[in-house]
């Protein structure tokens, strides 16, 4: 009825904490929970598992979608939730066609984009294509998450994000997954001659989840980034989902594109009879 992926971790005092297991890139976090059970049922089970140590002292959990399973049982079960940033995403279900999004939006912004479209195929871009061969989605994902590390490590705020090399082979095992409604897919824009984008995005439910894209800066004043995150909208439009989610964390382009900010909040609750129920 309930499965919750944490990882029990020891501290040199004896007790111990538990720590949501997640891909150390800025996914949501979230509970598998069967959708005929009450939330306030798995929030009472979930505490009599966190009560059953006095041992336990601390839960943390990094990366809770307001309205998501797992937020709604941590509120039934009264742990402390705290506002850490906003995830943009984009309502598309009534749209009929991508032209009738296109007409939806301001006209400057729609000439934006068509001056782009126009001026990156002019200077040689092919259309965007789905990477689907299996051998050269492993090989493309790989180049993604060199490129994603560079950037990471070029920053001092993301930590460990991405870097271990468990969370690149998770992407990879996820992506070979497909179950016909969870699916994952890698688009690319690229040239004649050189790789000019690629994005990583995600299928469950109705939604399409955005996880990773990266592009050539040699073709910055293209806008590539933003030109293959509309196509990633122009997929989820014709194929009839309710909306794209551009994960956590705010930036020009979700601003540009988003009609909808969902609250991201972290959890770490302590646990010692004389804490619970206390932001740690």
């Amino acid at each position: 009825m309930l499965c919750a992926p944490m990882v029990k971790v020891r501290e040199p005092v004896g007790t111990h904490k538990f720590l949501w297991l997640d891909s150390k890139t800025p996914l949501y976090d979230d509970v598998l929970l069967d959708p005929d059970v009450e939330v306030e049922t798995a929030a009472r089970q979930f505490m009599r598992f966190l009560s059953s140590s006095l041992l336990t002292r601390l839960l943390k959990i990094g990366f809770v979608r307001e309205g998501s399973a797992l937020f709604k049982m941590l509120q039934a079960a009264g742990l402390p939730l705290h506002f850490r940033t906003g995830a943009p995403s984009v309502r598309i279900s009534q749209y009929r066609d991508w032209e009738y999004y296109l007409s939806s939006i301001s006209a400057n912004r729609r000439q934006q984009y068509r001056n782009f479209c126009r001026r990156i195929e002019k200077a040689g871009a092919l259309p965007v294509r789905f990477v689907t061969d299996p051998s050269e989605r492993r090989s493309q994902m790989a180049a993604l998450f060199a490129e994603k590390r560079l950037w990471v490590e070029a920053r001092d705020d993301l930590l460990d994000w991405i870097v271990p090399a468990e969370t690149e082979a998770w992407f990879q095992y996820l992506s070979d997954q497909d179950d016909g409604t969870n699916r994952c897919h890698l688009i690319q824009m690229n040239s004649e001659t050189e790789w000019i984008s690629s994005m990583l995005f995600f299928e469950r439910g109705d939604r399409l989840f955005l996880s990773k894209f990266v592009h050539n800066k040699s073709w910055d004043r293209f806008s590539p980034g933003w030109l293959i995150v509309n196509e990633v909208v122009k997929y989820g439009i014709e194929r009839g989902f309710d909306e794209v989610d551009f994960m956590i964390g705010r930036g020009v382009w979700k601003d540009r594109i988003a009609d909808k900010t969902s609250g991201i909040y972290s959890c770490r609750a302590g646990l010692l009879p004389w804490q619970r129920g206390r932001y740690s």
